[in-house]
This record gives C-alpha cells, sequence and structure tokens, in this order.
C-alpha cells in the first residue's frame, strides 16, 4: 500500500477550477483549507460572498471555532505548488486565528515518525484578498515556514 498522496503524486493531476459561492458557515475550524496534500498542485480557487455568521458552538454545547478564513497548509515532502487563489466579500463574526495563515511545516504525526528522504517544496504564489470585514481576530496574516 502506497503512503497517502503517493497515488495521486504519480498521476500528476492538479486539482483546479474550484469555486465556493454564496456561503453561511456557522462552525468549523477553517472557511477554506488549502493543502496539505498538494503533490500535484491545486489553482484556480475562488471564494466569493462567503460569511462566517456562527458562534462556533454546536447544538450539543461543544464549540468548533472558526480559525482561519483562507489556510494554506503544505509540507516539505508533497512537493506541487498553490496558485491563483482569490478571496473576495467575505466577513466573520470572530476568529481565532486570522484572515490569512499559510503554514509549511504541517506533517501532523508524520513529523516525527518519518524521516523526510527528499525535501519537496511547494511554490505558492498569487494569493489575492480583498474586501474582508472580521469583527475580533488574532491576526489578519500569519506565515509558519518549516526548518
Amino acid at each position: 500500500m502506497a503512503p497517502a498522496g503517493e497515488g495521486l503524486r504519480r498521476l500528476g493531476v492538479p486539482a483546479s477550477n474550484i469555486v465556493m459561492r454564496n456561503c453561511r458557515i456557522v462552525n468549523g475550524h477553517q472557511m477554506m483549507a488549502i493543502g496539505s496534500e498538494l503533490s500535484a498542485g491545486i489553482e484556480n480557487v475562488l471564494v466569493d460572498d462567503c460569511h462566517f455568521v456562527g458562534s462556533g458552538k454546536l447544538s450539543e454545547g461543544t464549540t468548533v471555532p472558526m480559525n482561519n478564513l483562507l489556510f494554506v497548509k503544505t509540507n516539505e515532502r508533497g512537493g506541487g505548488y498553490v496558485k491563483n487563489i482569490h478571496m473576495s466579500h467575505v466577513t466573520a463574526t470572530k476568529l481565532e486565528g486570522g484572515v490569512l495563515a499559510v503554514a509549511t511545516d504541517v506533517l501532523y504525526q508524520w513529523k516525527t515518525l518519518l524521516p523526510t528522504y527528499e525535501r519537496r517544496l511547494t511554490q505558492i504564489n498569487d494569493i489575492y484578498v480583498r474586501d474582508v470585514g472580521v469583527g475580533i481576530a488574532k491576526f489578519r496574516c500569519s506565515n509558519t515556514w518549516g526548518n
């Protein structure tokens, strides 16, 4: 059995032309998360007229706070690319994180379990964010680069 992503990497087909429009979101971790498996790439993503309108509280009382509006997560093992990502006309009541977060070292439990044999860094280009309104957030933009 191939590790996660090996089959996708061999195919080399990027995810493209993804549209998320006219959404009202009441809970969730990210409004739009891209990654972490990006071995072939992702391109031409549009998020428009989407609004986080909830408190993050579920009906049974648990909380799933909204962390970020746009979260791009990669790792040094996947390669691929992220390009031509557009987010516009988006609002949120409260974010635990921020409007845009980029993390390039997302390996979860695999980071310490398996060594990196070959580094395949992900190229990130052309991310556009405009007309965004947020009531409360910890930051506007954050990046975490791998070692």
